[in-house]
Order: C-alpha cells, then structure tokens, then sequence
C-alpha cells in the first residue's frame, strides 16, 4: 500500500487540512496582536469591574479581552481539527503537526516578550522579566519545532520514496506468556468445533485409572536411577 492509496480523505481531507492550518494561523496571529497591544499600553496586564478603583491607564478593553479569549480558544479548536484533518489526509506521522503548531504558538507569544523586553515601551522602566519570560517560550518552541520537523518530514520521505507506513513499535507491547497447544477440544484443528459437544464433554467425569497394589515383596523402579526399591532385593 503507497502512500497515495492511505490518503483516504483525498481531496477533502487536504482542504481541511488548509482550512484549518488558516484558521490556527488566524487565532494565533489575534493572539499575538492583542497580547502586543495589552503589553505597550498597558504594561502586559489589565483589570475591569469589580468593587476596587483601577487606573485609567490599566483598563481591559473589550476588543483585547475578545482577541486573547477568543484567539485561545478557537485556536484549541482549529489545532484539533488540523490534527485530525492531518491524520485523515495522511496516516499517523503527519499527525506531528501537533508539535509545528505549538512550537508556533510559543514561537510567537515569545517574540512579543523579547522583542519588547529588548525595547520597552515609554511607560516601562525594566522588562527584564519579559526577556525571561521570551527565553522560556522560545525553548518551550523548540521542544515542539524539532521532532514535529522530523515526524513531518520522515511523512514526506516516505511517500517520495513509495513507501508504506511501518507501525510504531514492531512487536506487540504486550504479550500473553502462555502457552497454546492445537490439541484441544473445540480447536478446528483438532477436529471438534460444535459448542454443544464441547459442554457435553466438559459434564462428564474422566475416568480414573485403576490403582495398582504394590505389594511388599514386589518394589518399584526408581524412574531417575532405573533400580529396583524395595521387594525381596530391597
């Protein structure tokens, strides 16, 4: 089986993939702009309502308050249905989508953190704490970036190559240890399969081998050494 043949979605299945790689990239980028705004006029933090007195200049607006809650999550949304679409379109390996939209994500919302860290915004004395913040994101980022990378592209090399896809793990994880003979009742391979017959057998009782008297003058053979025990030798 090919690559192609795998694709069972085809043509659908790659237009959801677009579509929902745009609305991800759409959600994040409403993210990006609101945080950003949030951050140069309002120092990256904001209140609304509530019974005490807020500072003018840190007031929430409402079209920030949309972007960021909004952009999350239907962002969370449209990062499941690329992964799904992804999956459909392609197998499992390109399901390492997953992984390039999280490292876009924190690839994004750490920028802002650097970029204005390095160059604060007028009512901001020190940001040293948004370059942290930046560097965190960034390693968090190239988590994701790095073995999304190489599970995207293992996908791409695979079906340039005309391969087939291998499953993840070559043995089963789990294995019974026991131990199966074919020579039992109700195996075809034995020669009895009818359900009825086998509860039949199992009703009635085995007969018991009759017990032999071994006497005093007679003995036995020791089945490991072959003598003789006991009797007139003994």
């Amino acid at each position: 089986m090919n690559s192609t043949d795998r694709r069972d979605g085809g043509a659908f299945a790659l237009t959801a993939v677009f579509i929902s790689a745009a609305g991800f990239a759409a959600c994040i980028t409403a993210v990006y702009l609101a945080m950003r705004d949030l951050m140069i006029n309002s120092g990256g933090a904001c209140a609304s309502g509530g019974p005490y007195q807020i500072n003018p200049g840190q007031t929430c607006e409402g079209g920030q308050v949309a972007l960021l809650m909004g952009g999350i999550f239907v962002g969370l949304v449209f990062a499941g249905l690329l992964v799904a679409a992804s999956s459909w379109y392609g197998g499992a390996r390109l399901a390492g989508v997953a992984l390039l939209a999280w490292a876009a994500l924190f690839g994004a919302l750490g920028y802002n953190f650097i970029e204005l860290g390095l160059n604060p915004p007028p009512n901001m004395s020190g940001a040293g704490g948004w370059i942290i913040s930046g560097v965190v994101f960034w390693l968090m980022a190239l988590g994701g970036l790095i073995p999304g990378l190489m599970a995207v592209g293992s996908y791409f090399r695979s079906s340039a190559e005309g391969k087939a896809d291998e499953p993840i793990f070559d043995s089963p994880i789990v294995r019974a240890n026991v131990h199966f003979e074919r020579n039992m009742p109700g195996d075809p391979a034995f020669g009895q399969s009818d359900p009825t017959v086998i509860a039949g057998l199992a009703d009635q009782t085995p007969e018991r081998a009759q017990e032999r008297q071994v006497g005093a003058d007679e003995g036995f053979i020791d089945p490991v050494t072959g003598e003789r025990i006991g009797g007139d030798d003994g």
